[in-house]
């Protein structure tokens, strides 16, 4: 067939892609054989929902091929209508392979997959998606949405949407809600969407994302960026494999909501030798991030992190989000590159211990990062006056004069990584108020102090405290299994109890003096 007029075939002449299934259809027992709809080069205009595509009832066992996804172009242009929709029926396995096409839409989905709406209908099962170009323009329209699916295998493909998810699985379909996405298979794609570059919920396991570009794009105003967002599994042993992809979330709003990597809520995940990135104007963001849930589990093996944010006041910016020490703990890593963390994050396998010796320490003091910043009308960024700490640890603000409310001062700086961070530090109300931070810091950049009240003689100090950084997570603070401390010239062990807060991997060793030397021996990631 050709966009106009047909050409000649096994069967007889067809002017439409619809035409060409009608055909099929009106053969004695066609659901016994196997069809292929060959799409010839050109571009096929679908303006009316009298011409939609549908691959429904009895339509298995047919493909719609065409020779490459640069010359068959399906435009549909009439509103709300899909590229191809795909509707089981009452056979066990569908058998519909679409290949080698472009299909694009206006305001529709790209590709719709739905159960049939009669009482013995059953799952859609057995569909191939295969070196395709998928495009969702339109308002509200999905790259590929799926109602539910058993047995769906999308390969070497590029899906977008401009307006929703890239590809979108409902949450269950019919009443009760039935959760029926499994055995799912996506691998050399290359998947966008606006928000959200691919939501999952309600799975069986397998749901395998191998190979693939996964992307969430903002900006998003108000609103959370998604590179990868699942829910919802059918039982926390089912599991989502994401292996040698990478998951992209980008929000260039400045007004704009979280940007997420990979979020799970609830579910467990299984991540091999992937990129997790989030990208910001000025919204949090997170490489991964998850919640405190049962018998849930996520793995990360060989995987790199990378998150950053344009706008230095935002002190969420972490590769890896884990949970807090009050939570469920089931986030697992092994071999990956990351350097800002928060939470309880936990080894792999076999834990690696790690030796932190920490010599010559400065005792805490409340003007060793800068002296005293005079408060003035404005709010004043101050980059001179400033004295690095002395070695990774976490630090204090002090106002001197009287305040009736309080007020924030912003710390920026780096980790021990070399990472831009930064921490807001909040003062109470009161006379000479002060307050300590809990991120550690390696160097110090910039103090930002608000201004003065009315009237009011202020000023701020920065300086250190007693807790010190570890160079690697915690899972919890029986973790540390050792600390010692120089006594004269002898390294002694200590029987005191540390102050340990696993969600910033800090330890307090009691009121340091000056000149003191440390070694804590801890258990942590590999």
């Amino acid at each position: 067939m050709d966009p106009d007029h047909g050409v000649s075939g096994n069967i007889s002449d067809a002017g439409t892609i619809k035409d060409a299934i009608e055909i099929i259809l009106d053969e004695p027992s066609h659901e016994q054989f196997h069809w292929t709809v060959l799409v010839n080069p050109g571009e096929y205009t679908v303006s009316d929902s009298g011409d939609a595509i549908e691959l429904g009832g009895t339509a298995e066992n047919i493909s719609i091929v065409g020779v490459n996804p640069e010359s068959c172009i399906i435009n549909v242009t009439a509103s709300g209508v899909p590229g191809i929709k795909i509707t089981s029926g009452t056979e066990d396995v569908r058998n519909n392979a679409i290949r080698n096409l472009t299909v694009k839409t206006a305001s529709g989905h790209g590709i719709e997959i739905v159960k049939g709406s009669g009482q013995n209908d059953k799952t859609p099962k057995g569909i191939k998606i295969e070196n395709c170009i998928i495009r969702a323009d339109g308002a509200n329209g999905r790259g590929i949405e799926v109602h539910t699916v058993e047995d769906l295998f999308v390969l070497q493909s590029e899906v977008r949407s401009d307006d929703a998810e890239g590809v979108h699985f409902e949450s269950g379909q019919g009443s009760p809600a039935q959760s029926l996405h499994k055995n799912v298979l996506f691998e050399g794609c290359t998947i966008s969407g606006k928000d959200i570059g691919a939501e999952i919920q309600s799975f069986t396991s397998p749901f395998v994302i191998r190979n693939c570009t996964v992307e969430g794009r903002g900006p998003s105003i108000g609103g959370t960026v998604f590179g990868i967002r699942y829910d919802k599994p059918s039982s926390p042993q089912d599991v989502l494999e994401v292996i040698a992809s990478r998951a992209i979330a980008v929000n260039e709003a400045t007004n704009g909501g979280e940007t997420i990597a990979l979020f799970r809520d609830p579910g467990s995940v299984r991540s091999v030798g992937c990129t997790f990135e989030a990208r910001t104007a000025k919204a949090p963001a997170y490489g991964i991030k998850g919640g405190n849930y049962d018998d849930v589990r996520f793995e990360f093996i060989d995987c790199v992190f990378m998150t950053s944010c344009d706008d230095e006041k935002q002190p969420e910016v972490f590769d890896i989000w884990g949970e807090v020490t009050t939570g469920d703990k089931d986030m697992f890593v092994r071999g990956c590159d990351f350097s800002k963390w928060f939470g309880v994050i936990q080894a792999l396998g076999p834990p690696r211990t790690q030796v932190d010796r920490i010599l010559n320490v400065n005792a805490a003091s409340d003007t060793a990062i800068h002296s005293g910043i005079q408060l003035s009308g404005s709010e004043q960024e101050v980059t001179t006056g400033i004295t690095n700490p002395d070695t990774y640890r976490a630090l204090k603000v002090v106002g001197v004069g009287t305040w009736s409310g309080g007020v924030d001062v912003w710390i920026i700086g780096t980790n021990l990584a070399g990472d831009s961070i930064s921490e807001r530090i909040s003062l109470p109300c009161g006379t000479n108020p002060s307050a300590e931070g809990k991120k550690p810091f390696r160097t110090v950049t910039k103090i930002i102090v608000p201004a003065a009240e009315l009237g009011q003689n202020q000023t701020i100090q920065v300086g250190t405290t007693d807790k010190l950084g570890l160079s690697s997570p915690l899972s919890s603070s029986s973790d540390v299994l050792q600390w010692s401390k120089v006594s004269g010239s002898v390294w002694q062990i200590q029987t005191s109890t540390l102050t340990v807060d696993v969600n910033h991997a800090t330890l307090k060793p009691g009121s340091i003096a000056s000149g003191d030397s440390f070694e804590f021996v801890y258990r942590t990631v590999r």
